[in-house]
């Protein structure tokens, strides 16, 4: 199994390109995977240039409903029409950030020929797409100021439209998220209630940046005994180094470019 970072915010390689967004490669069971689609067509020249072809890929999955996850979407959908879009049908609905900035996808009606997702998702042999996170600590959440237009009516955003990637193999999990809105340790957590099965691996962004308990998501994490975690995207800078001293684990920073191989 491979995962292959196709954007994210940095980039340390002259012939590849960054900005705020996240696109994540897999190749598990035979398939290719995209998760997320970054903020632009970039993706597309960085695949070419990391030997992946877009038009080869099987299924992409859609974290949530965010333009820095969506943005690439419909040059991908172009250029692999057969491709399988995986979506949770409140993702096209309108959002908006803590200043009332539209933030949502630029073309939600692309999602109209997507397969729905509600619950846990079997997508191949070791794949799975986890639904929303259970809420078991609210001191890990990074939902405050978000909204979203539902019925109408302008509403606070709760997120049920985020989903992550849990893929399994070797009796451990390997767990993906694109921001973490409902919490990194929620995900975490709803993955093993599901599972019952350790976690080896979080690659993603953490939505640390405004967080203010730090220490606290540290002490939870480190219940979790993960392996390796790789920190992407809206995690922040300065929170990935915290966590390299705070955590105990292989803490690393996940940019574009970056290839897991396990």
């Amino acid at each position: 199994m491979m995962i292959t970072t196709l954007m994210e915010n940095l980039v340390y390689q002259k012939r590849l390109t960054a900005e705020h967004g996240l696109a994540l490669h897999v190749e598990v069971d035979g398939q290719q995977i995209l998760f997320d689609t970054g903020q632009t067509e970039g993706l597309i020249q960085n695949a070419g240039e990391l030997g992946i072809d877009p038009g080869n890929i099987d299924h992409c999955i859609i974290s949530h409903g965010h333009y820095d996850h969506t943005g690439g979407l419909g040059e991908v959908m172009s250029m692999n029409p057969r491709m399988k879009l995986w979506i949770h049908p409140q993702a096209s609905l309108p959002r908006y950030n803590r200043h009332g900035e539209y933030i949502g996808m630029a073309s939600p009606e692309l999602t109209k020929a997507s397969s729905r997702t509600e619950g846990v998702t079997r997508i191949s042999e070791t794949v799975y797409i986890l639904p929303a996170a259970s809420i078991t600590y609210p001191e890990d959440l990074n939902m405050e100021g978000f909204t979203m237009d539902i019925d109408g009516k302008r509403v606070p955003d709760k997120f049920s439209d985020e989903q992550s990637l849990v893929l399994v193999r070797n009796g451990r999990l390997q767990i993906l998220s694109g921001c973490s809105h409902r919490g990194i340790t929620n995900i975490i957590q709803s993955a093993v209630d599901h599972f019952h099965l350790p976690v080896d691996l979080v690659v993603g962004g953490f939505h640390l940046r405004h967080s203010q308990d730090l220490d606290a998501i540290a002490r939870i994490l480190n219940g979790f005994k993960i392996r390796r975690i790789g920190v992407s995207h809206c995690t922040g800078v300065r929170q990935y180094t915290q966590l390299q001293t705070l955590v105990n684990a292989e803490v690393f920073y996940n940019h574009t470019g970056s290839i897991i191989t396990i």
